[in-house]
């Protein structure tokens, strides 16, 4: 049934996008602003659990970040018509599975939290950018945005704690200015960045927004302003560390 609606958005004015960490707050947010303000374009969207597609431009694929790239079965899970992506968006993160508040000593710190932390937020999105980046490149403009977050700029860090989520997104933002030098040579030079969206409104933050004497962001909110960034980006924007509002962040 999805290759029969990809035959359909084969005209120049549909685009597709790849978003990762759809089920999230701001994954699913921008979701429907890509329908709100493009209903012509296709989303492919991956969540770690099965989901049951409710919109027919959106295909699902059940990725779980904790697992290996041969496992998440991304090319078998694609549409077949899909022979290009033109946007990149990863969602997917993790502040704390196991309900515990991040460590604020280094006598907190546990090899198996550090090692999820690196394992989600780091690691699994630039091996996923690998796995479809052929895709990308085929691409008029192709752009991909990691969302990454403030707390892992090291020149910004001026409270120390936090350390494996700290640590996972400094990870992050390195490897995807690896990526942008790397995607820079393309055929078809690539945009890529490193965005952090906002203290927002979803089940990540909840646990830790409570005592905020400003209140988070709610995600269609934030979902609407990495949407403008992104489809108003230019090439400018490759290997920078910016706010969903486009303003540079350290690194």
């Amino acid at each position: 049934i999805y290759d029969l609606y990809m035959d359909t958005i084969a005209d120049d004015k549909s685009l597709i996008w790849f978003i990762s960490g759809a089920g999230g707050g701001i994954g699913s947010a921008l979701i429907n602003t890509i329908l709100h303000h493009r209903a012509c374009d296709y989303i492919v969207a991956t969540h770690h659990k099965p989901v049951c597609s409710i919109h027919p431009r959106v295909h699902w694929l059940e990725m779980d970040c904790q697992k290996a790239p041969p496992d998440w079965r991304i090319g078998a899970q694609l549409p077949r018509a899909i022979d290009h992506l033109d946007y990149f968006v990863n969602c997917s993160g993790i502040l704390s599975d196991d309900g515990r508040p991040p460590e604020k000593r280094h006598q907190a710190l546990e090899r198996a939290r550090m090692s999820n932390s690196y394992q989600i937020n780091a690691a699994a999105p630039i091996l996923l950018f690998g796995e479809i980046s052929h895709l990308l490149a085929r691409a008029t403009r192709p752009v991909a945005a990691f969302l990454s977050a403030q707390v892992g700029s090291i020149g910004d860090n001026q409270t120390g704690g936090w350390y494996s989520y700290r640590m996972a997104k400094a990870a992050l933002n390195m490897g995807v200015k690896c990526l942008a030098i790397e995607a820079s040579r393309w055929r078809t030079p690539a945009i890529v960045m490193a965005v952090h969206p906002g203290t927002t409104l979803s089940n990540l933050s909840k646990p830790f927004t409570r005592r905020r004497r400003t209140p988070p962001r709610p995600a269609m909110a934030t979902a609407a302003r990495i949407y403008h960034l992104l489809v108003n980006t230019d090439a400018g924007s490759n290997g920078r560390f910016v706010t969903a509002d486009g303003d540079a962040l350290e690194w």
